[in-house]
């Protein structure tokens, strides 16, 4: 039970939180008539799509628990037919006698010895001529580690002097220039 002499009296100053609270003023009473209606119809609303909803999940979890019914009829058909098949095989001897077709169908996959006796040889690769002024053929010249340019023995030929009347030929382009990377 709280102490009453601990509440503050009618002299003593309020704390930011009684004087926030003071401020409020309640609204005032009543009911809305056109707030009360919106409120109902939404309501209904909502509850025929929620039914919508359960209805529907329904009908999904019915589909599938058919469908796993389905699928487990034709898993014992198929034990069976094996079943079967494995007790006339029993019944022979217990040999398997390659003439006769077995009740569940041909498989169409080879024999793995079979697969394993043929070698295959990769389809051979033809060159491809390279433009000499292709990015390709720019990029097969190399920037050693001490920062002389030196080509590969399968280079293309060397690009062609420019069309340009006088023009000089430019200078190629490198990843790691004399001053660093990128110091194109």
């Amino acid at each position: 039970m709280p102490d009453r002499d601990d509440r503050p009296g009618p002299d003593e100053p309020l704390t930011p939180l009684e004087a926030r609270l003071l401020g409020w003023r309640p609204s005032p009473g009543g009911l809305d008539r056109d707030r009360m209606l919106f409120e109902a119809g939404r309501s209904g609303a909502l509850a025929e799509a929620r039914g919508r909803f359960w209805r529907g999940a329904t009908a999904g979890l019915v589909l599938a628990s058919i469908g796993l019914v389905v699928a487990l009829i034709d898993a014992r058909v198929d034990q069976g037919a094996l079943r079967d098949e494995l007790a006339a095989m029993k019944a022979r001897g217990g040999v398997f006698d390659a003439s006769v077709e077995p009740s569940w169908g041909t498989s169409s996959t080879p024999d793995p010895r079979e697969i394993a006796a043929e070698p295959v040889a990769p389809p051979p690769i033809e060159p491809v001529a390279l433009d000499a002024s292709s990015y390709l053929a720019m990029t097969r010249r190399l920037v050693s580690l001490d920062g002389t340019l030196a080509d590969r023995p399968d280079d293309p030929a060397p690009i062609g002097e420019p069309t340009g009347a006088g023009s000089a030929s430019p200078t190629p382009l490198r990843a790691f220039g004399r001053g660093g990377p990128f110091d194109l």
